[in-house]
């Protein structure tokens, strides 16, 4: 095994072992761990933004990462929302009005969908853990999207011909892409029979939709990686880069499995 293999095995291992942890602990642990990693990957993103001529507030946007993840979570009234919400655009805009060169418009947007996207997403992850039955969907959202990434790259890698996003992610096929879907449907056959609370009917669609839209965070984190010109959204974790480049997959899959299992019933 080559070092750097030996490295990311090592840092999958250890990143597995806490985030394992956490979702058994569940509640403030679980939702604590997610809220550091959203912060970070908000971060990371407002990083790649600036790579790619924009000057967007990094404290307003991680402030506003904070605020969504807390409002989707703690499930926040609609006045608080809205307070929250306004206090952070208008503040992060009278920031702009004082600016006189570059992009202010452009920057002052950037800031609120950069924290805004991370948070609110996460937040999802958070809150489906406290839903009845919580640990077992988040493992279907989680699995699912495990195993539509790894079938994807071993499908893809070799039998894949035909580009899925060739100008975003030239390595992404439509044949890798359909191996991912199956892959997430056969664990959601399995995971249904297995947990009978969940049960195939509620696993199966869920792990396919969970597995067909992953795709869409990861080819979105490649977008904003391409046009910074950048391999990896940062350098924390070793053998794996970034915390974003980690989350880009899951941030949606939570999103998808959590209003399903309120659609399916939980």
């Amino acid at each position: 095994m080559s070092h750097n293999l030996r490295i990311r095995v090592i840092s999958g291992i250890v990143i597995g072992a806490i985030t394992i942890g956490a979702g058994l602990l569940g509640g403030i642990w679980w939702a604590g761990y997610l809220l550091g990693l959203a912060i970070r990957a908000a971060d990371e993103m407002i990083a790649l933004v600036r790579a790619s001529g924009y000057r967007p507030g990094r404290l307003v946007a991680l402030l506003v990462a904070a605020s969504a993840f807390l409002a989707v979570w703690l499930r926040w009234p609609l006045a608080t929302v809205g307070a929250i919400a306004s206090a952070l655009m208008l503040g992060s805009l009278a920031v702009q009005l004082r600016r006189r060169e570059g992009s202010p418009t452009a920057d002052w947007a950037l800031t609120l969908a950069s924290g805004g996207y991370v948070g609110w997403c996460a937040g999802h992850l958070a809150l489906l853990r406290d839903t009845p039955n919580g640990l077992a969907w988040v493992i279907v959202a989680i699995g699912a999207t495990w195993l539509a990434d790894s079938a994807a790259y071993l499908v893809g890698s070799r039998f894949g011909r035909r580009k899925l996003a060739p100008d975003v992610s030239p390595k992404k096929t439509w044949e890798g892409y359909l191996g991912g879907v199956l892959a997430a449907i056969l664990g959601g056959v399995v995971f249904g029979f297995v947990v009978p609370e969940i049960g195939p009917a509620k696993a199966i669609p869920l792990a396919m939709a969970a597995g067909a839209l992953g795709t869409l965070g990861d080819l979105s984190e490649s977008m904003f990686k391409r046009q910074a010109h950048e391999k990896d959204s940062g350098d924390l974790i070793p053998g794996h880069g970034g915390v974003f480049d980690r989350m880009d997959s899951v941030l949606w899959t939570g999103v998808v499995v959590y209003y399903g299992s309120l659609f399916l019933g939980q």
